[in-house]
């Protein structure tokens, strides 16, 4: 696996979860303070990927303090119904966060944070959940080009390693960047083309309160 698509992969993935909480950071229902809670998540991350990584005992804790959640969710549901769906989202995705991830995993938190955007746009935001939109857009193409290609690399099992003949000679020296100039370029010509569609449709839909 190469570093910098895994690298790539972590970023984009902090990014899009940071910024579906600042959707809801928008929404009078939440305010700043929310955001606290993706930032600590994200920090505590490579700790709970190397606890997961030790052995049972970490995933056998985390699995006990689900079910304890899982029996307390009637009680949310006293909230609106919007907000319970919420609270569980959330915690779905800060579970996923603090263990190990594949592939799937990955969409799982991506997913997630759809949700947690979509939830912020029905409430009551304020107009700067159009920048978080907008940089959301960005990530997320970003996030879903790495995501195909840390794909990629575990089904090809890339140790990003040179091969070596007999004699210790590099034979097949492979590229030092997984992202090249050229794919950078078209990366952010699929951004430019992704905000404009955005901005397209925006415009462009019927504005219905449902």
């Amino acid at each position: 696996m190469r570093k910098d698509v895994l690298r790539t992969l972590k970023l984009t993935t902090g990014a899009i979860v940071v910024l579906s909480y600042m959707a809801l950071s928008t929404a009078q229902e939440y305010g700043p303070g929310i955001v606290l809670l993706p930032i600590l998540a994200l920090a505590l991350m490579p700790v709970g990927e190397w606890l997961d990584g030790r052995g049972p005992t970490y995933r056998r804790v985390t699995t006990i303090v689900t079910a304890c959640y899982a029996v307390s969710l009637p009680f949310f549901f006293v909230l609106e119904l919007l907000d319970a769906v919420t609270v569980l989202v959330i915690y779905i995705q800060l579970y996923t966060l603090l263990h190990m991830k594949t592939e799937k995993n990955y969409n799982h938190i991506a997913l997630m944070s759809f949700f947690l955007l979509l939830a912020a746009s029905v409430m009551s935001p304020t107009p700067f959940i159009g920048v978080v939109f907008l940089l959301y857009v960005i990530a997320t193409v970003w996030h879903m080009i790495a995501l195909e290609m840390f794909a990629a690399a575990r089904n090809s099992g890339d140790d990003s390693s040179d091969i070596l003949g007999v004699d210790g000679t590099v034979i097949d020296e492979r590229p030092k960047r997984s992202f090249e100039l050229r794919l950078v370029a078209w990366i952010v010509a699929l951004c430019a083309v992704m905000i404009g569609l955005t901005a397209l449709f925006f415009v462009s839909a019927p504005r219905l309160e449902a």
